[in-house]
Order: structure tokens, then C-alpha cells, then sequence
């Protein structure tokens, strides 16, 4: 009789091995943190930056526009509190805005007194040098000179019939070197004859 084979022993088959869960919580982890790292960029990126308002600062500085200089300083400032020099550039842009306007102030000043001159209004003259030289500009002298011109010619209308403001009027100029001998002759007055303002008590 043919030998019969020895049958094979049955194959075990292993239980089903369990996905591991740890791959996917570190994948959400990690998206997790890319879309942080993202939110932060986004933030940091979309900021204002101080220097593009710097920069205009300086280009308004370049043509003397001072309130634009100022307007892009105060943003930098907003921004960033001590950004390079901008502190000191802003001081110096407000001094600059005092001064010119200080100037044009001025100019002005002369604008009226020219008109006033030229209309023989005193009162006006004397109203607009007196302003320069206190308040807008105590250096020039030629202010203090057109007040003690005003001054003597307003002297000059009254002294018929107010000789006490006539006097008062000339003591105001006081010190103030004047061509009083054209001041005075232009329109003589009756009651009136030349008088040294740097001598009167």
C-alpha cells in the first residue's frame, strides 16, 4: 500500500494588529502648529511698519513740509515708540513749524504796515509795528522805528487840540532814533516844533 502523506498542521493565523494611533495625533499636532506659526506670521506681517511713514517723515523734511513731517513722525511714534531718531527729528519739525510761521507772521505784519503807511493811517501803523517788535519779532529794529514814526506823527494830529496825548504819543517813542525832522516837516503843525523823543521826561 502507498503511504499516505502526513497531513500539514493547520496554519495559525495571528490576530489582526491594531493601527497605531499615535501617527495621526502627531499629524494634527503638527498642523496645529503650522497654522500658529501661520496666525503669528500673518499678524507679525500685516502690522504697520514704522518705516515706511519714517521714510515719508524724511522725504517731507527734504521740502520743509512740516505738518506732512509731523503727520509721519507722530504715526512712527505710534507704532514704534523709539524708533530710531524719529523723537528728535519731530522736535525739530514742530520747531521749524513755529518758526515759519513766525516768519510768514511777519511778512504779513509789513504787508499791513506798508497798506497802513501808504493810507496815512497811524493808529494801524502803530498797532501792526508795535505788534512785530513785542510779540512777533523784539530783534527788528525797523518795526520799533516805523512805531515811533507813527507814534510822532499821531503826536503831530493831536497837539493842537490834545497837547497832554501829544506828549504822551512822543514819549512812547522814546529812544527810538527816527528822521523826526521829516516826520515833523512833512505837515507842520502850528503848536508843534521839533522834538527829541530820546530827550522827553
Amino acid at each position: 500500500a502507498t503511504p499516505q502523506p502526513m497531513p500539514l498542521p493547520p496554519v495559525v493565523q495571528a490576530p489582526p494588529r491594531q493601527q497605531s494611533r499615535f501617527p495621526v495625533l502627531a499629524l494634527l499636532l503638527g498642523l496645529v502648529a503650522v497654522a500658529a506659526v501661520a496666525a503669528i506670521l500673518w499678524v507679525v506681517l500685516s502690522r504697520p511698519q514704522p518705516d515706511k511713514p519714517y521714510q515719508a517723515g524724511l522725504a517731507c523734511f527734504q521740502r520743509d513740509d512740516w505738518d506732512c513731517c509731523i503727520a509721519n513722525f507722530e504715526q512712527v511714534l505710534a507704532l514704534e515708540a523709539n524708533y530710531r531718531d524719529t523723537a528728535q527729528r519731530l522736535d525739530e519739525c514742530r520747531q521749524r513749524r513755529v518758526v515759519e510761521t513766525k516768519s510768514q507772521d511777519v511778512k504779513d505784519a509789513w504787508s499791513e504796515i506798508a497798506r497802513c503807511e501808504a493810507a496815512e493811517d497811524w493808529d494801524c501803523l502803530r498797532e501792526k509795528s508795535y505788534e512785530i517788535a513785542t510779540k512777533l519779532d523784539p530783534q527788528d529794529q525797523g518795526a520799533r522805528k516805523k512805531f515811533a514814526e507813527a507814534s510822532l506823527r499821531q503826536a503831530q494830529a493831536v497837539m493842537d487840540d490834545d497837547p497832554d496825548t501829544a506828549l504822551g504819543l512822543m514819549r512812547e517813542s522814546k529812544g527810538t532814533v527816527v528822521n523826526i525832522a521829516t516826520v515833523l516837516t512833512d505837515q507842520p503843525s502850528a503848536g508843534l516844533s521839533v522834538y527829541c523823543p530820546s530827550k522827553a521826561a
